[in-house]
This record gives C-alpha cells, sequence and structure tokens, in this order.
C-alpha cells in the first residue's frame, strides 16, 4: 500500500505482486480534515481487499514527517509495517 499525503488529501496505490489493485488519483482524491478519517479509510479499504494490517507494508510520502507526525504516530498504532 502506498499512501501520498498532501495538505488534507490522501492518494492511495496498491499493489499485489505486479497487479495494481487500487488506484486512487489526484482526480479521485479522499480529503480529510480529521486525522482518525485517514486511519479509517485505510483500514476499511485494507478490510474490503482481505488484507490484514499485520502482513502488509504501508509505504509512505508526501507531507508526513515519520516518525514524529501525529498521522504516522496513528497509523503506527494499527499497520506496524511502515516506511
Amino acid at each position: 500500500m502506498h499512501l501520498m499525503f498532501h495538505r488534507h488529501q490522501l492518494n492511495m496505490v496498491i499493489i499485489a505482486g505486479q497487479n495494481l489493485i487500487l488506484l486512487i488519483t489526484p482526480y479521485n482524491t479522499l480529503e480529510y480534515t480529521v486525522m482518525e478519517y485517514i486511519l479509517y479509510y485505510i483500514l476499511f479499504t485494507a478490510e474490503q481487499l482481505k488484507m490484514y494490517p499485520n502482513k502488509f507494508t504501508v509505504f509512505v510520502r508526501g507531507r508526513i514527517y515519520p516518525p514524529q507526525d501525529e498521522i504516522y504516530k496513528l497509523l503506527y498504532r494499527y499497520v506496524h509495517h511502515i516506511k
């Protein structure tokens, strides 16, 4: 799972092997104002695709500054494999 953070926006790409599973582009962007909404959206998407948080890696990019960023800390509580 690849996440690109912008100011109050999130783009997501999910790739399994060499197959593109989900692509959320700049024209189809999740807009958020509450950090918990990001977590809900990520975990809900993973659940729908039968992905388990302890078995996949999340790659974060953009306007997120691990490990001190609040979004990163919130995400790390549920998904431990973050790069």
